[in-house]
């Protein structure tokens, strides 16, 4: 019986690839293999961005792509992408075979299957997590592993189309959350990274008794095997506070957090609807810093939003300068028409945005720069992820995320290292987001 090949394409945030590896587990229990080029392909699955135009683009590109590559395969698109109107997703939509909501496991099993499935376009905004019976196939190294904790977003914030493309906040129970990091810890995954749109939100809305971010929290530190849990997408908010009370407690919640908080001027926050003052945000950062002297902070900026006028651009500015973020990741406007500040006036000129953009990008990577540069010449804690045909090591630091912080290239690990081990390591270089270091300790073994 000839080989059925199927080739995936997951574009976009971390929370698509936990979607995606879902999907991969579907597949391979519908007997297809995994090819590593689409040309070679019967079946393609494209899980589509859809936040900017940019990544629309994108996804309307690998779709181009896979339809005028050598075998012609069936396409199937799914994701964010395929939940907004565009001009680009109508092309998509007209050139894809399928068109099948990210939630709708029925219709991937039918496909999956070889059964047609009755309309080439199934879209019923359903969410998608882990499940009994389809888990998740694992595409990274096994050391890190992202776990999606609710999907969706109830907050209302003038720029962005989330809500629109993902509805309300769903979450997911605290049993099944805590099932899955076991079973991972199991696995010997030593990394959890939490994920969803808006983190701090969690449990918001499941009704049950106690149900939050930091009552997860308390049962997700006692899991054995676990020794780092990274927090990313935390909505600036009071609850907070008891947040990194908790990573002053528990080692395992690493010194580490992802709070975007989009702009420093209180009318640019009121005019973004984020629903906060600048004086919560620089509560927060004084608490987490006083309380955890170590710890990095990241945070992502917006320029350039209808209404920004100068004055609140270089306040900004100075924000940036005053508090010198460990991260910052800066986005320019993007003017979405199903997002409400479509609408607004006062919008500005390409050009002024992509100058305010360079402006804030040099601070901030000036000041990136500088602290990393104290970074030369410490030892650090380092977990070792992926070695080199050369023998090096790729690894990251408690104060780096997967895929956005950078990595550290450790020369001089002993030969029986394997990925998940914890070394010190002594830094002697720093370039961009990345450093160099030596390798001064004996392995501390992987479970």
């Amino acid at each position: 019986m000839k080989e059925k090949k199927v080739y995936f394409v997951s574009l976009g945030c971390p929370k698509n690839l936990v979607d995606s590896e879902i999907l991969l587990s579907i597949a391979f229990d519908k007997k297809w293999v995994l090819c590593s080029s689409p040309d070679d392909a019967d079946l393609i699955v494209i899980n589509t961005c859809g936040f900017l135009k940019e990544a629309r683009r994108e996804s309307l590109w690998w779709v181009r792509r896979c339809k005028t590559g050598g075998k012609f395969p069936v396409v199937l698109v799914t994701g964010c992408a395929t939940r907004i109107e565009s001009r680009e997703i109508s092309e998509i939509k007209r050139l894809a075979n399928y068109v099948v909501d990210i939630g709708d496991l029925k219709s991937f099993e039918n496909i999956f299957e070889g059964k047609e499935i009755l309309k080439k376009e199934c879209i019923k905004k359903k969410v998608i997590f882990p499940s009994f019976k389809y888990k998740r196939f694992l595409t990274g190294s096994g050391v890190s592993v992202y776990v999606k904790i609710s999907d969706g977003c109830s907050r209302k914030c003038s720029f962005c189309v989330i809500p629109r493309i993902k509805g309300n906040l769903v979450s997911r129970p605290m049993t099944r959350i805590e099932s899955e990091v076991s079973e991972l810890a199991n696995y010997g995954v030593r990394e959890i990274v939490i994920i969803s749109q808006d983190t701090t939100s969690y449990g918001c809305d499941l009704g049950e008794d106690g149900a939050s971010l930091e009552s997860l929290l308390k049962k997700l530190v006692k899991i054995k095997g676990v020794e780092w849990i990274r927090i990313m997408y935390l909505y600036p908010h009071r609850s907070l506070f008891r947040i990194f009370d908790m990573m002053k407690r528990y080692p395992v919640i690493v010194p580490y957090i992802d709070m975007p908080v989009q702009h420093s001027s209180d009318r640019m926050l009121r005019i973004m609807r984020r629903g906060y003052q600048r004086c919560l945000i620089e509560e927060l950062i004084n608490y987490a810093r006083e309380k955890i002297p170590d710890i990095a902070i990241r945070t992502t900026l917006l320029v350039g939003h209808p209404g920004e006028k100068e004055s609140d651009f270089f306040d900004l500015v100075g924000f940036v300068k005053k508090y010198r973020f460990e991260r910052i990741g800066i986005m320019k406007y993007s003017d979405e028409k199903k997002a409400d500040s479509y609408s607004f006036n006062g919008k500005l000129e390409n050009r002024e945005i992509q100058q305010r953009f360079r402006i804030l990008q040099d601070v901030a990577s000036r000041i990136m720069e500088k602290n990393n540069r104290k970074l030369i010449n410490k030892d650090v804690m380092v977990m070792l992820e992926t070695c080199r045909k050369n023998g090096t090591w790729e690894g990251r630091m408690k104060t780096q995320a997967p895929q956005v912080d950078g990595k550290v290239i450790v020369t001089g690990v002993h030969s029986e290292a394997l990925p998940g081990d914890m070394i010190w390591v002594k830094i002697n270089e720093c370039t961009g987001v990345n450093f160099r270091g030596v390798a001064i300790s004996s392995v501390n073994k992987s479970n």
